[in-house]
């Protein structure tokens, strides 16, 4: 059975790690609208109870309204994928639409359709294991439009790639190699003017992994 946290963690973590944002909430309609800018791409997920006419009824809106919703988004929808979340037996294959727009359902009846469909294996992942987060948590970072904090929210791999290979650095300094004073850190490999004018180009790469103590380290990471 898909419950309410499940709906919420699910668009959560579509805006995660697909890099979407929640543009639309339609509580009457039960519809979550993410939108992908640079791939002129909108997911709806849709939960709740429907019969194949109310899901026609959305199929002819998405495209009767096309224009509507473009000046909305401010930019051009060019597909469509509606996860329609119910566990009653509905066809939607007969509402895939090609032209002038992709419109594609999706019917799914189990957290295990759903995780089957999901390709990023960090997103399977996340879905598949338990957590004490409530549903009003999901529901809050899914709606929360402050830039910022959108922006934390996002996968960065690259970022998560950086910050661990400082950690390692600043640890295999800790317990390897001497550098408590500013000559032993130059020594090291930090960047000093002297060293940089005599060829020693390399320090402009070394010195970003390289931090004097704990503190120094946890508020770069944090930056």
């Amino acid at each position: 059975m898909i419950d309410e946290k499940f709906q919420w963690k699910s668009a959560y973590l579509w805006i995660k790690y697909y890099n979407y944002k929640c543009v639309h909430f339609d509580k009457e309609k039960s519809e979550i609208w993410l939108s992908n800018q640079k791939k002129h791409h909108i997911v709806i997920f849709k939960f709740g109870e429907f019969t194949s006419q109310e899901l026609g009824f959305t199929h002819e809106r998405l495209k009767e309204h096309k224009e509507d919703i473009n000046a909305f988004l401010s930019f051009d929808v060019r597909k469509y994928d509606v996860y329609v979340f119910n566990d009653k037996n509905i066809d939607v294959q007969h509402f895939t639409e090609h032209h002038p727009i992709k419109i594609k359902f999706h019917h799914i009846e189990s957290r295990k359709t759903f995780i089957n469909k999901i390709k990023h294996p960090l997103l399977k992942r996340e879905l598949t294991n338990k957590d004490t987060k409530s549903s009003t948590y999901y529901k809050q970072r899914t709606l929360n439009q402050n830039p910022v904090e959108h922006a934390m929210y996002q996968f960065a791999p690259i970022t998560y790639a950086l910050i661990a290979t400082n950690v390692i650095v600043w640890l295999i300094i800790l317990l390897f190699l001497p550098h408590r004073t500013d000559l032993e850190i130059i020594n090291v490999g930090a960047l000093s003017h002297f060293n940089f004018v005599h060829g020693e180009i390399y320090r402009l790469v070394s010195s970003i992994f390289l931090h004097l103590n704990f503190e120094h380290l946890l508020f770069n990471m944090l930056s």
